[in-house]
């Protein structure tokens, strides 16, 4: 066999109903001389008997087999990685799947442009297997520099926010990971790739981009690894302490260190609102605002130094300001089959809507805004329909915290009882 362009790492654990497709979208790749290494790790499915029937029809794919299930992709991926022997490496998880022609073009890009680190972009997977053309993807275009090649030095403000702690659409050089020693972090389950991935940010000295969507992504699988936070609510402080260290051991944490406070703001605020149980997250509130947030040196930042959309969030823990998320309200304290109002139909209402429906605990017996009669949508109706007695509560999905006050007074007004009304 010719050298290994590419070693392509996946790690498994029961994936079965989506495994075919995944290692299929492997065995097609246009660029032949790869190698696919596949961890089972320990699944409990038929899982490790679709891998071993798959592999027989192609000599490239490796099988590793771990007994007990280690519990994060982080192990599988490092045991994936010390055997791997292609110029570049890719990361795939068993329940995604790659474009035929993704291992072909990041190769012939990284050769093109001398990279060490190339990115591309994804489509997201939906639970019944559609495209969410609307959700966010892992490139974030208005962050990346307008630079054929660029490094960390040539945005220092913003490298941590170009994109996602996802790991599974970056190709590696593999020497770059020899070089600085650079494995995944084992000790924090559902956010093992944060440190790698951002490390590898700061040490790639040629990052490239290759702005096509190559990747299918399924986002938000029941049982994968993202949807049991609060079991391991920690991680968020493990991940980001091990990152903070390996910064200052450069010696360039203060180049990059309003980028890092940034994105660790971003990345803390998404792990708490993304936990359901009232008492985890109370838990995990206190430790922020008691000792993450000061060992992690996120304390005195002023709000010229805090990116978009993070003031509201940074302030709740600096001036202890607990309020409970949607996910809490909706799955810890609002009685079930509760009938709720949202007031307020822009973005941020319709991502409440969405949040309230695909929860499936309660019904939303009214959406309103005052600006109904201007807004194509006959879900909408105007706040004046609105009536104490028909809802359990109502949700003011607005972000400016002035227009807030003005709609809860507005709501007490027009009688709603003021225990009903919640801000989110």
């Amino acid at each position: 066999m010719d050298s290994i362009l590419v070693s392509v790492i996946v790690p498994i654990y029961n994936t079965s109903q989506y495994l075919e497709e995944c290692l299929g979208s492997l065995k097609k790749q246009t660029l032949k001389n790869i190698e696919i290494i596949c961890i089972n790790d320990g699944s409990t499915d038929n899982s490790l008997s679709i891998l071993k029937r798959v592999a027989n029809t192609d000599n490239r794919i490796i099988v590793i087999e771990r007994e007990e299930a280690s519990g994060s992709a982080a192990l599988p991926r490092n045991e994936g990685l010390a055997v791997a022997r292609g110029k570049y490496v890719m990361f795939l998880d068993s329940d995604d799947y790659f474009s035929p022609d993704l291992l072909e073009k990041l190769y012939k890009f990284a050769e093109a442009n001398s990279s060490d680190l190339v990115m591309c972009d994804n489509y997201v997977i939906t639970p019944d297997g559609g495209i969410d053309e609307n959700r966010e993807t892992e490139l974030h275009r208005q962050y990346l520099p307008d630079l054929k090649v660029f490094s960390y030095k040539n945005v220092a403000k913003t490298i941590f926010q170009i994109s996602n702690a996802a790991v599974w659409h970056k190709l590696i050089l593999r020497e770059l990971l020899e070089e600085y020693s650079l494995e995944f972090q084992e000790n924090t389950p559902r956010l093992d790739d944060i440190y790698f991935v951002n490390s590898l940010l700061i040490v790639a000295r040629r990052i490239s981009i290759l702005d096509e969507k190559l990747v299918y992504y399924r986002a938000s699988r029941p049982g994968a690894q993202t949807t049991r936070i609060g079991e391991n609510k920690y991680s968020i402080y493990f991940a980001f302490k091990a990152l903070n260290d390996y910064l200052k051991y450069l010696n360039i944490y203060e180049t990059v260190k309003q980028s890092l406070q940034n994105w660790t703001i971003a990345t803390m605020g998404w792990w708490l609102h993304s936990i359901s149980d009232y008492d985890d997250f109370k838990e995990l509130f206190d430790l922020y605002k008691n000792k993450y947030f000061e060992e992690l040196g996120l304390l005195d930042l002023e709000p010229s130094e805090l990116y978009d959309g993070l003031e509201g969030f940074y302030k709740s823990i600096t001036e202890r300001d607990f309020r409970p998320s949607l996910h809490v309200i909706l799955e810890s304290l609002l009685p079930e089959n509760s009938r709720l109002g949202i007031y307020g139909a822009g973005t941020y209402g319709k991502t409440v809507y969405k949040l309230i429906e695909n929860c499936g605990r309660h019904r939303i017996v009214i959406w309103c805004d005052k600006n109904a009669e201007k807004i194509n949508n006959p879900m909408v109706s105007s706040p004046v329909k609105l009536n104490d007695n028909d809802i359990d509560a109502i949700f003011i999905a607005i972000m400016n915290p002035v227009i807030v006050k003005e709609v809860k007074d507005y709501l007490v007004k027009i009688g709603i009882s003021y225990q009903k009304i919640l801000e989110i």
